[in-house]
C-alpha cells in the first residue's frame, strides 16, 4: 500500500477502457480508494472516483501439541502452539502473543515461556512463522485440559483451542 499516487495502466477491452489493480496489502477497517483518468490526445480526463472499501480482520485457527501427552510429575512436558491464518485467499501471517493455561481445582494457571506456571497472566510472543512453545517440569499432577488463546493481531481475529493433559504422580 502506498500513500503516494501510482499510476495503472489502462486497457482497451471491446468498445471499453478499463485498468484494475489487485493487492493484498489493504490493512483492515474502512479504506478509501480514488480513481481517476488524466487523459491522453484522443480522450479528456475524468474526475475522481472515490471507493470505499471494508476490510475484515482475518479468521485464525490456533493448534496446540502437548509433548508428552501423558507425563510424570517432574518431567519436562512441551507445549507447542501453531495459530494460522484461516481465511480463504488471505495470505498473512497471525502476530502477537498466546496464553497457555489450565484450570485445576477451580484455580486458574498459566505456564509462562520461561517453564514457570503462575497464577498472573503471562504469555508467549509468537515467531515470524505464528508459533510459540515453553518446556515447563511445573505441571501439577492429575488430568486438565491445557488451553492456548491467541489474543488476536490487528489483522486477525482471536482463536482458541484445548487439549487434554495428564500428568501422572512420581512413583
Amino acid at each position: 500500500v502506498q500513500t503516494t499516487l501510482c499510476s495503472v495502466p489502462v486497457t482497451l477491452s471491446g468498445r471499453n477502457y478499463g485498468a484494475s489493480v489487485t493487492t493484498t496489502n489493504l490493512p483492515t477497517g474502512v479504506d478509501g480508494i480514488t480513481a481517476a483518468y488524466s487523459g491522453d490526445s484522443d480522450v479528456s480526463s475524468s474526475g475522481s472516483i472515490a471507493l470505499s472499501v471494508t476490510v475484515a480482520q482475518a479468521d485464525t485457527v490456533t493448534t496446540l501439541n502437548t509433548s508428552p501427552n501423558r507425563s510424570t510429575y517432574g518431567n519436562q512436558v512441551t507445549l507447542r502452539v501453531q495459530v494460522q491464518d484461516n481465511t480463504r485467499n488471505s495470505t498473512g501471517m497471525p502476530s502477537g502473543t498466546v496464553t497457555l493455561s489450565f484450570t485445576q481445582q477451580g484455580t486458574k494457571s498459566y505456564v509462562c515461556p520461561d517453564g514457570s506456571v503462575s497464577n498472573t497472566l503471562c504469555s508467549l510472543t509468537l515467531n515470524n512463522s505464528g508459533q510459540a512453545s515453553a518446556a515447563t517440569t511445573k505441571l501439577p499432577t492429575g488430568s486438565y485440559t491445557m488451553n492456548a488463546s491467541y489474543s488476536g493481531d490487528s489483522n486477525f481475529n482471536s482463536s482458541t483451542v484445548g487439549a487434554s493433559q495428564t500428568v501422572n504422580p512420581k512413583n
